[in-house]
């Protein structure tokens, strides 16, 4: 798994127990169940698709990245071969026209590979919500007071692990799920720094 996918898991999705129902009287015991959330992420069929498309995206860029490189080598070596046939300032203008498209290159590949970072991210942020609604509605169907999140559990007695529950009742309202687009971040003002 992607470090961005794991970060954008746990950011999304660690940040509280879910409550399911009201909060019982002090005198009942309250009924507690631990979800992994990561497992949930990963294993659930929405978070394969995902993952599936990340990696389809990522091969992508590599290949491009590696034809863009073959290509800005080759004419490289193209003037490489005719310098003895060139003026030293022909020759220095053809090489900083080639640099200057390797530059190109490069900015539109990291702006590709930063593009797929926030696709990612966004998704599954949006992943992490629908998972917080199915524990929601598992916790309630199985009457329990609190789930807690199994990253933030050290120790649980008497508490049950409904991640399976969790995951089917997930690939059951989500089987699949798209890679969103998400926005480009909003170009910076002409002269500003940063």
């Amino acid at each position: 798994m992607t470090h961005i996918m794991r970060k954008a898991m746990l950011g999304s999705v660690l940040t509280v127990a879910l409550m399911a129902g009201g909060i019982a009287p002090a005198q009942a015991q309250m009924k507690m169940g631990v979800v992994d959330i990561q497992a949930a992420m990963v294993d659930s069929k929405a978070g394969q698709s995902i993952q599936k498309q990340v990696d389809t995206e990522r091969k992508t860029l590599e290949a491009d990245a590696a034809r863009i490189e073959k290509e800005l080598m080759a004419t490289q070596k193209a003037l490489t071969d005719e310098r003895s046939k060139l003026t030293p300032d022909d020759f220095a203008k053809k090489n900083a026209e080639i640099q200057k498209k390797a530059m190109e290159e490069s900015q539109k590949l990291q702006a590709r590979d930063a593009q797929i970072k926030r696709n990612t991210a966004a998704t599954m942020t949006e992943l992490a919500q629908k998972l917080a609604e199915v524990s929601n509605d598992v916790a309630k169907a199985g009457q329990y007071s609190l789930l807690l999140s199994r990253q933030a559990v050290v120790a649980a007695p008497g508490s049950s692990d409904v991640t399976a529950d969790v995951i089917k009742a997930l690939d059951a309202k989500l089987p699949d799920m798209k890679l969103k687009a998400a926005p480009a971040p909003a170009a910076k003002p002409a002269g500003s720094k940063g």
